[in-house]
């Protein structure tokens, strides 16, 4: 059987609220390996990845401005005594960048559900990793381990 290409009226439209990265990751899913397990049914779950897309690269936006426009990886917090004078100062993240690591950990958990991870498609069955030689040298130091204890 002759394989199909995918045209652009395979790919659903990308559901409302979503912004370029996360509409371009839509279509990208779609277009892919994962259309052959992804149905309609894993679509609001495939919604969430493309809004947490564009919520990283919207929190990377504005991590990336300039200080003076709100950005910058760190920020300067006064430190202020139990009198309330401020007695110094200290280096600390951008607020946004706690956001940014949760957003990223979500990404990676729910890119696993679908099965968009080379880890979460061998666990359902999608993937079958070949061995290598790594494989092959822990199947021979097993073998000889068993020859061993059996003499």
């Amino acid at each position: 059987m002759a394989k199909r290409a995918v045209v652009e009226s395979d790919v659903p439209d990308p559901p409302t609220g979503l912004e370029a990265f996360g509409r371009a990751l839509w279509r990208q899913v779609f277009r892919g390996p994962a259309k052959a397990w992804i149905t309609a049914t894993d679509y609001p779950l495939t919604r969430m990845l493309c809004m947490l897309w564009d919520d990283i690269h919207e929190y990377r936006k504005i991590i990336a401005l300039p200080p003076d426009k709100g950005g910058g990886r760190t920020r300067l917090e006064p430190i202020v005594s139990p009198s309330g004078k401020v007695v110094g100062a200290k280096v600390v993240a951008h607020p946004l960048t706690k956001e940014l690591r949760a957003a990223e950990k979500s990404f990676e958990e729910v890119a696993a559900l679908l099965g968009l991870t080379m880890s979460s498609r061998d666990d359902l069955g999608l993937y079958s990793r070949k061995a290598d030689a790594v494989d092959e040298l822990a199947r021979r130091r097993a073998a000889r381990i068993a020859r061993d204890s059996a003499t």
